[in-house]
């Protein structure tokens, strides 16, 4: 009996927090505020700092309040101290009362260029270059201008840099009737604008990260656009020709460089880059591999410069310039994905489960482009509702890429 009136008496004491918040209230709060905060003509000052319970209450059994500094002493300081310090005054209360604001960053310019090429190159499946540097050179004499008979030589070559007249160690080639196509990969150290520049008196066409003839899924070929064109030579006289591309840090892409010599005195090819920052130089052998990568979805678009105040480059900044990079950005890579898309859905024109592939593919690229599985609501949002709305596949493949390559999910990937 006596056990549950002591228990019943004990639940009518206000707990130790409460006391102390009592005891705040009523000596402290008039000059320090609710949270500590301050009150003007009175104590301006936040109470805020680092000090221990133990050297909070100390100070308070010495000096509060001002106007009766015994009225809070002892026990009561300590409970004060302890009430203040969970309250608003310890780091830690500040923290919970005005928590850090996380900054929700954008991919940077190089970030969003990157993260198209990888998405797309998900489907592709890795590139094996294997550990040879050099350019896989065919070496062939020419009986007509359009067409190569009897293979002479095939080997690994440094770089470009043949000249009919040197000791380029091709047995009974006709120095007068000879084609010569190279192939492999290249792999830049950095990102940035590359120039590259052919110089030769005869006829040379150079494709920078696209293949003359790519097969597509299903037996199709496409003919793709030489990067430098200078098929049909002038008199056999001297000439250079240059053309500029954005390559990616680290990323491979295939190189093929087409050479034709035909009834011509002077037969030579020189094939030079300038990297960014850099000078004409030959392609170094470092970054040439024999094994040929496949195409890369690489984004040309001009960005605005982004926020480096903190010695790197961060996502920071939201400007109309930004905005209008992504769009056209999403344009150009809703196009580039597209020319190859019977390689990337694994369709091909007269593929009866075509329409449904397209939108397989668009579904696979949301998820990868969000980090994540689509929910119900982005499903219907970024593939159903695009689709249901447009019979024509190919129209809704292009408008679902562009919304998923502007969509907040992929532009700011902590989102």
């Amino acid at each position: 009996m006596r056990f549950w009136l002591l228990l019943g008496f004990l639940s009518t004491l206000p707990a130790f927090g409460d006391r102390g918040e009592q005891i705040y209230t009523k000596h402290c709060l008039s000059c320090h505020g609710d949270r500590g905060q301050g009150v003007a003509d009175e104590y301006d000052e936040s109470l805020i700092g680092t000090k221990s319970i133990a050297s909070l209450a100390k100070y308070i059994h010495r000096t509060m309040p001002e106007e009766d500094e015994d009225a809070v002493i002892d026990q009561d300081a300590h409970l004060v101290a302890q009430y203040i310090h969970g309250a608003f005054y310890s780091p830690e209360a500040q923290a919970k009362i005005k928590p850090v604001r996380k900054d929700l960053l954008r991919r940077t310019q190089y970030q969003h260029r990157r993260a198209i090429t990888d998405i797309v190159q998900s489907f592709r499946g890795r590139p094996q270059l294997g550990t040879q540097n050099g350019l896989r050179g065919h070496y062939y004499h020419k009986e007509k201008m359009d067409d190569r008979k009897k293979e002479l030589a095939k080997r690994i070559d440094p770089n470009i840099n043949f000249n009919i007249e040197s000791d380029h160690g091709i047995k009974d080639i006709d120095p007068k009737a000879h084609a010569i196509f190279w192939t492999g990969s290249l792999v830049p150290k950095e990102s940035g604008i590359y120039s590259f520049r052919a110089t030769t008196p005869n006829g040379v066409r150079v494709f920078i990260n696209e293949m003359e003839r790519e097969k597509f899924y299903g037996g199709e070929t496409h003919r793709k656009t030489a990067f430098i064109d200078a098929w049909v030579s002038s008199g056999n006289q001297m000439r250079s020709v240059e053309a500029s591309i954005f390559l990616l840090g680290g990323h491979p892409i295939p190189i093929y460089i087409d050479f034709v010599s035909y009834k011509e005195k002077k037969s030579s090819l020189r094939i030079e880059w300038k990297p960014p920052h850099g000078k004409w130089e030959p392609i170094p052998t470092r970054v040439l591999f024999t094994e040929s990568a496949p195409t890369a979805a690489i984004i040309s678009t001009n960005f605005p410069p982004d926020d480096a105040s903190l010695g790197y480059e961060r996502g920071s900044s939201i400007s109309k310039a930004w905005k209008e990079s992504v769009a056209k950005a999403s344009i150009e890579a809703a196009r580039q994905i597209y020319t190859d898309i019977n390689v990337l859905a694994k369709t091909n024109s007269k593929d009866k489960e075509r329409d449904k592939k397209l939108k397989s593919f668009c579904l696979k690229f949301a998820a990868r482009a969000f980090a994540r599985p689509l929910s119900p609501a982005q499903k219907k949002h970024y593939i159903e509702d695009i689709f249901d709305a447009d019979n024509d596949s190919e129209t809704a493949t292009r408008r679902s890429l562009m919304l998923i390559l502007t969509s907040p999910y992929f532009l700011y990937p902590s989102l």
